[in-house]
């Protein structure tokens, strides 16, 4: 499996990429089946700024070390934000669809919308790896990634569960399946129907394969595709015609389209795009400040 490198969910991604840089680090051979990334993301804000970011997540946990908490994060099925200030970063795992099943026994769907202490899968080490790995979270000089890369994988080797056949190839079916549908891209698999067809598994057997190890059913994965690049390509302003663009997306008029946009972006297409360029030119004239 190739490394992944998209921006797909971060919401107004340009005014985004002023306020904070986010970087990517990629796990351990013995990891990457199960694993898609670790990432790091740092900021500085002026004194008494505020930056809320707003994300549509993925079909995917993460564990994510802040300096207020370390946490599990299940997969959002909602509007996800948070409120940047001063200056900080958080260093996150983002487990593939399907993927966390190797650390943890329980059912996923039952973290879905959920956020649970770090210490529930690592037990009495989650305080001392937070600590180590979050050295020196607010301070100009922070460790580099090598380090923080080193320190993340040797942490979910220690983690990661005996094998077990069974379970190993379920777990391997459904990273494949949710990725054969995030590489079509929405085109050749846009219903579930489809994607049980081009998985070879019948809509049931992938309905139940979806619950036990992603969290989300297949027909949110489909969907939360579609609004990612929706939301992608409105943020650039290139679109010039909604209903030509909701028919490209595969909704059945542009009145579909904008409903479920707006249910889950919380602003209609086009106010999305006008709020991306007016965001952009008072994020820059913000950051000029930190210059």
């Amino acid at each position: 499996m190739q490394p992944s490198s998209s921006e797909l969910g971060i919401l107004n991604p340009q005014a985004a990429a002023q306020v904070f840089r986010l970087s990517r680090l990629w796990p351990a051979a013995a990891l990457a089946p199960y694993v898609e990334r670790y990432w790091r993301v740092r900021w500085e804000l002026p004194p008494g700024e505020v930056f809320t970011q707003q994300t549509l997540s993925h079909p995917a946990i993460n564990i994510v070390f802040e300096a207020s908490r370390a946490a599990i994060h299940g997969v959002v099925t909602r509007r996800f934000s948070i409120d940047l200030r001063d200056r900080g970063q958080a260093i996150g795992i983002k487990l593939r669809p399907g993927g966390f099943a190797a650390f943890w026994s329980g059912s996923i769907h039952r973290l879905t919308d959920r956020i649970v202490p770090v210490v529930e899968l690592a037990g009495a080490e989650a305080s001392s790896f937070a600590a180590a790995i979050l050295r020196n979270h607010d301070a100009s000089t922070v460790q580099s990634d090598d380090t923080i890369r080193a320190l993340l994988d040797d942490f979910l080797l220690r983690h990661l569960r005996p094998p077990e056949p069974r379970r190993d190839e379920e777990i391997a079916t459904a990273v494949r399946v949710v990725q054969l549908a995030l590489q079509s891209g929405g085109s050749t698999v846009s219903t579930v129907a489809a994607l049980a067809r081009r998985s070879h598994l019948s809509v049931r057997a992938m309905q139940r394969l979806f619950r036990s190890y992603v969290g989300v059913g297949p027909k949110w994965v489909l969907r939360r595709l579609r609004l990612h690049q929706a939301a992608e390509r409105i943020a650039t302003g290139a679109v010039s015609n909604w209903a030509d663009f909701a028919v490209e997306l595969g909704y059945a008029d542009q009145a579909h389209f904008s409903h479920e946009f707006r249910a889950y972006v919380g602003r209609s297409p086009a106010e999305y795009a006008a709020w991306c360029a007016a965001s952009l030119a008072k994020v820059t004239r913000l950051m000029a400040r930190v210059a």
